[in-house]
């Protein structure tokens, strides 16, 4: 993640929106882990390309680490 990036998960914490529930754990998981997903790279191969083909081969790869 980039400073920018950090910075702006700062600012969603402040927001009540994002105080509670799967927002509040989630944004804490990428302050955590300093990592993000860019999702939107991967439109351009079909709406189901990441669950059904791009995912189960990065858990795959996972196991073996």
């Amino acid at each position: 993640m980039t400073d920018t990036d950090i910075k702006r998960c700062y600012d969603l914490q402040k927001d009540p929106r994002y105080q509670k529930g799967i927002w509040k754990t989630e944004l804490e998981k990428f302050l955590q882990l300093k990592r993000k997903a860019e999702l939107e790279a991967f439109s351009k191969y079909g709406l189901t390309n990441i669950t059904d083909k791009y995912l189960p081969h990065k858990l795959e790869v996972a196991k073996t680490l």
